[in-house]
């Protein structure tokens, strides 16, 4: 199973390499019904949330214990529908803005700037 430590070490390490794009707005999160604007999130500690549920249920799978693993794939089915799933998407949402939106392409004139 995924322990706290291991956790903390996926969440930190995206953090590291995405340093302040790290953080994006996720206009999808549950306490956004009691406000009118979109709360700050991390990619790290989204993509570590899915990494604990899939390593979870790859725990119970790798144990081999044929009688709990269709409870496994059960509870990560319903963590995926009420938790991580979205968590999954607005990580991917972040991740595909940061790779082909706007600040990727004030990067790269940045970056043909400098070599010219």
């Amino acid at each position: 199973y995924i322990v706290e430590d291991a956790y903390e070490q996926v969440r930190n390490a995206i953090v590291a390499l995405l340093g302040e794009y790290d953080s994006f707005l996720d206009a999808q999160h549950a306490d956004m019904r009691y406000s009118d604007t979109p709360v700050g999130a991390s990619i790290g500690e989204y993509l570590a949330d899915v990494y604990q549920q899939v390593g979870n249920l790859l725990g119970i799978v790798r144990q081999s214990n044929d009688a709990a693993i269709p409870t496994a794939i059960g509870r990560c089915r319903s963590y995926f529908a009420e938790y991580w799933g979205n968590r999954l998407i607005a990580a991917a949402g972040a991740l595909h803005e940061l790779r082909y939106g706007e600040v990727y392409r004030m990067l790269e004139e940045e970056n043909d700037e400098e070599e010219n």
